[in-house]
């Protein structure tokens, strides 16, 4: 394959001017600092050896790995956003696989554990439908998602019935059974609809409430 320069443009939005986005056959290939760009006399409209193409994307994927490593420091990452945050600068599919299978190979980087202290974390807050949107939204497979779930929750509602009765009280506990009449049992219910609770759910819940009011 020849691996021909077809321009060489500055990165918009980058906080240096050190750098140079390098197009090879009219596709983005890689970001390279401007004395890279000397030293494999990068040019427009010039081919790369293979050898120097190597050598590169070798060079590359060392980076991203370090660069890789340094965004985990400061928080937990599921794989797809660590690939977006890569690609975002400009890193070649095989630097950011490779950075990928070193940050798995040591555990850096888990999808499952990450669904699981969600989960833990969130289970007390948010619905059990409101965590599955989250962290599709995320990019996690949907077989990582449900089999986390099931091990957590089970086939009992109790979390979510438990979760359900405490916001009504934060929401309605200073409200009397006498003030609360058909149509704002109805809001109470559409209100926990609305943060994905199912409605079976709701209802023990809401009787359980009632009950307690």
């Amino acid at each position: 394959m020849d691996y021909i320069v077809t321009s060489i443009v500055d990165i918009k939005h980058s906080y240096s001017n050190k750098k140079k986005l390098v197009y090879i056959n009219y596709e983005p290939a890689f970001a390279l600092y401007n004395k890279e760009l000397k030293t494999y006399s990068i040019k427009e409209n010039e081919t790369i050896s293979e050898h120097n193409y190597s050598d590169i994307v070798q060079m590359l994927s060392k980076r991203a790995t370090v660069r890789a490593m340094n965004l985990l420091k400061s928080k937990d990452y599921t794989k797809k956003e660590l690939v977006s945050k890569l690609e975002m600068s400009y890193y070649p599919k095989k630097s950011i696989h490779d950075a990928l299978t070193y940050v798995e190979r040591y555990g850096y980087i888990n999808d499952k554990r990450y669904v699981e202290n969600y989960i833990a974390f969130k289970a007390n807050k948010k619905s059990r439908k409101q965590i599955e949107q989250f962290l599709k939204e995320k990019g996690i497979g949907s077989d990582v998602i449900e089999n986390a779930l099931e091990d957590y929750y089970g086939n009992s509602s109790e979390y979510e019935m438990n979760l359900i009765i405490s916001t009504l009280k934060k929401k309605y506990g200073n409200v009397s059974i006498e003030e609360l009449d058909y149509k704002q049992k109805q809001k109470m219910m559409a209100y926990m609809y609305r943060k994905g609770f199912g409605m079976d759910t709701i209802h023990k819940a809401v009787d359980v409430f009632l009950d307690n009011v």
